[in-house]
């Protein structure tokens, strides 16, 4: 449950919530051996957290197979709205969450997640502990032929350099194919998503803060997917960064980071979905 007052202008849209995306899916194996960049996984609300960022209170990142997930919801609980969510692999659970009653020795965890539009920011943190931040989205075609490739930019509110990007380009030689999420917990792997509790932030009555622990198992689901590949060189111009009195900005990018993630190649493998369903119930809340 959310620890401060949500604004009465935003809507309060309880669990379950079923909603109608065009998504597309980027792997993103991670390592124990070496630690997921900061920069890339958390908000800066959400970093300086120790329910978070600490391995003692918020679990061990003890790698496995992680996700980034770019959405465009066409129907949700509340309206229509773009996401980037970065799930950078497992996390050990905690003892004092195992001693709350919650099983099993490792999850998932969405440490990130930028969102376009208020209302889902407030919703997400309240309902299942995730730390959804305001961010503006950029999708432009680079053609006018069907099939053209995709440049997607993300960018804090007041910044002209986005701080993710990717080129989305189709492939021609893949049929269409089913996927389920849920078909992941035959594969031995983790199916649901442990998150920890949230921090207050700016501002309060939009990014609340929660007092428990949150367990929930979200399915994305789709007829209708192909493989696709996705460009994740960084210094490509931005397609928002423009300014009347200079050059084509472009993305900012640290050290190692050329291609987004450290030691990251420039193409990658990945999954569009067409026509999708996500589906979020009720969390399983646990107080310490």
């Amino acid at each position: 449950m959310a620890s401060s007052s949500s604004s009465p202008s935003l809507p309060l849209a309880p669990p379950p919530w079923t909603c109608k995306t065009k998504c597309w899916v980027l792997p993103l194996p991670t390592s124990a051996s070496f630690p997921i960049p900061t920069s890339k996984c958390f908000s800066p609300l959400e970093a300086s957290s120790p329910s978070w960022t600490t391995p003692e209170t918020a679990g061990a990142q003890v790698g496995g197979l992680g996700l980034v997930q770019i959405h465009r919801y066409t129907d949700t609980p509340v309206g229509t709205y773009d996401e980037l969510a970065i799930m950078p692999g497992h996390f050990a659970t905690p003892q004092g969450v195992k001693a709350a009653g919650c099983g099993g020795k490792k999850h998932n965890r969405i440490t990130g997640i930028w969102v376009s539009q208020e209302a889902t920011c407030l919703n997400g943190r309240r309902n299942w502990n995730i730390p959804k931040h305001l961010a503006r989205f950029d999708f432009k075609n680079l053609n006018d032929t069907p099939t053209s490739p995709i440049r997607v930019e993300v960018f804090e509110l007041d910044s002209k350099i986005p701080f993710f990007a990717t080129t989305i380009h189709q492939t021609s030689w893949t049929p269409t194919f089913p996927f389920n999420s849920a078909w992941t917990a035959y594969m031995g792997l983790p199916s649901k998503c442990l998150q920890p509790p949230l921090p207050v932030g700016n501002p309060p009555e939009m990014e609340v803060g929660t007092d428990g622990w949150a367990l929930c198992a979200p399915t994305l689901k789709s007829r209708k997917c192909k493989l696709v590949w996705l460009d994740m060189q960084q210094d490509q111009p931005s397609g928002d960064g423009v300014e009347d009195d200079g050059p084509p900005k472009t993305v900012s990018k640290e050290k190692g980071a050329d291609n987004w993630w450290p030691g990251m190649g420039r193409w990658k493998l990945g999954m569009s979905m067409d026509d999708a369903t996500l589906e979020i119930g009720e969390p399983q809340m646990f107080k310490l």
